[in-house]
């Protein structure tokens, strides 16, 4: 259970800030939701707590773990399969997570096929996605604004992370 101030982390939707917890009548029953403030773009967003755990809420990466998100995105990239469907399938599943560093390695892996080759639409859609989604959280962690963090993602990445290996 989180608690008013609780730094959380939909898998769907990023990190963000339980604002409170609200009682709300539905059909004759009194509900119980999570109000989350998004980092990203301010929503908010209402999660029941009788379903946080089944949809994936998580409280927000400790430094610690963080701290692995750097060697992921320096670390040689991951080949993606060539086919585009395959491949947004393969990056959907790993952003679903919503875990920090399977979505840091959908990072390095795009950003690699980016220099090598080009991205579809739909992979760079999936790319910002993903970049934003980290960024979030690494904001949350650090306290600074979400901007800072994307900075120091693109910075990583632009220092030599995430090459692809000869096949």
């Amino acid at each position: 259970m989180f608690d008013v101030g609780d730094k959380v982390v939909h898998p769907t939707y990023g990190a963000g800030l339980v604002k409170g917890i609200k009682k709300q009548d539905l059909l004759d029953q009194y509900h119980r939701y999570y109000v989350i403030d998004l980092a990203v773009d301010h929503r908010t967003l209402m999660i029941p707590v009788s379903k946080a755990k089944e949809i994936g809420l998580r409280s927000i990466s400790q430094q610690a773990a963080l701290s692995q998100v750097w060697p992921t995105l320096c670390a040689a990239a991951e080949p993606l399969p060539d086919d585009h469907k395959r491949r947004q399938e393969c990056i959907q599943e790993k952003l679903k997570t919503g875990e920090t560093i399977k979505v840091a390695e959908v990072i390095r892996d795009l950003s690699a096929l980016k220099r090598e080759d080009h991205l579809t639409s739909f992979d760079t859609e999936l790319f910002e996605k993903a970049q934003q989604f980290l960024a979030c959280e690494l904001a949350l962690v650090k306290g600074v604004q979400v901007s800072e963090a994307e900075r120091m993602i693109s910075e990583t990445l632009d220092s030599g992370g995430g090459a692809i290996p000869p096949r």
